[in-house]
C-alpha cells in the first residue's frame, strides 16, 4: 500500500465515477483508492487511515452521512478528514460528519485544490494563525 499520508480514499457506488475522481486524483503526489460502498469504506478507512476521504451521499445500504458518521465515532478515524460529495443541491452540513462539500459534477482542478487544502496541513496552520492573529 502507498503512503496512507498521501492516499485518498474514493467512495460512490457509481463505478465509474469512482473510477474518474480517482483518475483525477492519482498522480505523482496522491494516490486514489476506491470503495463501491459503505461498507467496504469504513473497513477501508480503518485499515489504510487516508489522508482524506471522498464520500457520495447517496448510496445504497450505508449512506454517506452513515459511513462520515462511523469514521468520526471510531477514534482510529476520527480525524482523517471527510468530504461529501453530491449532485444534489449542497446539503446542510449541520449535524453532519463532514469537513467540505463538493458538488458533482465538478471541475478536475476545483477536486485537486480541495485534496491539496486537505491534506497539507501545514498550510491550513498558517492560513489559521493568520487568521487568529488578524482578529485581535
Amino acid at each position: 500500500m502507498a503512503n496512507a499520508a498521501k492516499t485518498v480514499l474514493v467512495v460512490d457506488d457509481d463505478v465509474s465515477f469512482a473510477y474518474l475522481t480517482a483518475s483525477i486524483i492519482d498522480c505523482a503526489e496522491y494516490r486514489a483508492v476506491i470503495a463501491t460502498d459503505g461498507t467496504e469504506a469504513v473497513r477501508m478507512a480503518r485499515e489504510i487511515t487516508p489522508a482524506l476521504v471522498l464520500c457520495d451521499l447517496s448510496m445504497p445500504g450505508l449512506g454517506g452521512v452513515e459511513v462520515l458518521r462511523l469514521l468520526q465515532d471510531d477514534p482510529s478515524t476520527a480525524n482523517i478528514p471527510r468530504v461529501l460529495m453530491s449532485g444534489y443541491a449542497c446539503p446542510s452540513l449541520r449535524g453532519v460528519a463532514a469537513d467540505a462539500f463538493i458538488a458533482k459534477p465538478f471541475k478536475p482542478e476545483a477536486l485537486r485544490r480541495l485534496v491539496r487544502a486537505f491534506t497539507q496541513p501545514r498550510a491550513i496552520q498558517v492560513v489559521q494563525t493568520s487568521l487568529e492573529s488578524s482578529v485581535d
